[in-house]
C-alpha cells in the first residue's frame, strides 16, 4: 500500500520589500555602502533591515539581505550625489579596441560639478579595476570636461590579449565601465 502525501513548498521567507515606503534616498554625501544603507534605514524605519548589502552605480542601486535563508527579494533604490558627476558622452556604454592601428582607447566624460567641489578625500576614494595590463592617462579639458586615454604601456610586459573590462568605482558604487578589446600582435 502506498501513501500519497502532499508536501507544501511554500516560500516562508520574509519579503525584504515589506514596509519599504521610500526608495528615492535623495542626496547622499558619498556612495560608501554604509552611507547608503544608513540613508535607507532613516527613510524606512519600519522596514526590516538587518544584515543588508548594497551594489549599484552613481545614481541607482540594489539592496539585498545577507541572510537570504530568512529574507527574499531585493530593494531597488535611487539617489543623487556630487559624484553622480560622471556622464559619459556615449550613453554610459563604452567599447573600444586597441590594436596596431589604434594605440589607445579614448573616452570622454563630463563632470556634473566643478572639479573644485571634489575634495582630496573624495578623489582618494576612486579606484580603477581591470587595469592589470593597461595604463591610463587623463586630462581635464576645463573644469567639467574630462578625457581618459587607455593604452598598453610598451615598457610593461603584456601577456593577455582579448577583452578587458575596466571599471571605475567611487567608494562602493560603480561610476563607469568599459569593455576594451586588445589585439596587439
Amino acid at each position: 500500500m502506498t501513501s500519497a502525501n502532499a508536501v507544501s513548498c511554500a516560500d516562508t521567507r520574509i519579503d525584504i520589500n515589506r514596509n519599504v515606503e521610500i526608495r528615492d534616498l535623495g542626496y547622499l554625501e558619498n556612495l560608501e555602502e554604509q552611507t547608503i544603507l544608513n540613508a535607507f534605514r532613516e527613510k524606512n524605519p519600519k522596514a526590516k533591515h538587518d544584515s543588508l548589502y548594497f551594489y549599484g552605480d552613481t545614481n541607482k542601486g540594489t539592496i539585498r539581505s545577507v541572510a537570504a535563508i530568512f529574507y527574499k527579494g531585493e530593494i531597488r533604490i535611487t539617489y543623487t550625489s556630487k559624484i553622480s558627476f560622471i556622464k559619459m558622452d556615449n550613453d554610459d556604454e563604452c567599447f573600444c579596441e586597441i590594436n596596431k592601428f589604434e594605440e589607445e582607447c579614448v573616452s570622454e566624460a563630463k563632470l556634473l560639478v566643478d572639479k573644485g567641489e571634489i575634495s582630496q578625500k573624495e578623489k582618494n576614494n576612486f579606484s580603477i579595476w581591470g587595469m592589470d595590463e593597461l595604463s591610463l592617462r587623463y586630462e581635464l579639458i576645463d573644469n567639467k570636461d574630462l578625457k581618459m586615454y587607455f593604452y598598453v604601456d610598451k615598457n610593461k610586459p603584456f601577456i593577455n590579449q582579448g577583452k578587458k573590462q575596466v571599471v571605475i568605482k567611487w567608494y562602493d558604487a560603480y561610476a563607469w565601465e568599459c569593455d576594451i578589446y586588445v589585439d596587439i600582435k
